[in-house]
């Protein structure tokens, strides 16, 4: 999403959000919680691409693709 929607009329952001949610021809993820302050996704991702992940921020988040630091963005919505 590149920004929030200004009316009930601006969903042309969310429409492509949710398309690529459900979007049948990417890989599977998965998804485990490891105690209550970790949690481990698997997934195969191609550059460009993002992930999403809907649960409440912390902003002591971080994030590491095979051991390496990588950004955290944020959306709110």
């Amino acid at each position: 999403m590149s920004h929030t929607p200004r009316d009930a009329e601006d969903v042309r952001s969310v429409e492509r959000y949710v398309a690529g949610l459900d979007n049948p021809s990417l890989p599977g993820t998965a998804f485990q919680w490891e105690g209550r302050n970790r949690i481990r996704i698997r997934t195969t991702a191609a550059p460009g691409q993002a992930l999403s992940v809907q649960v409440s921020y912390h902003p002591g988040w971080h994030a590491m693709i095979a051991g390496r630091p990588r950004e955290v963005k944020t959306v709110w919505v």
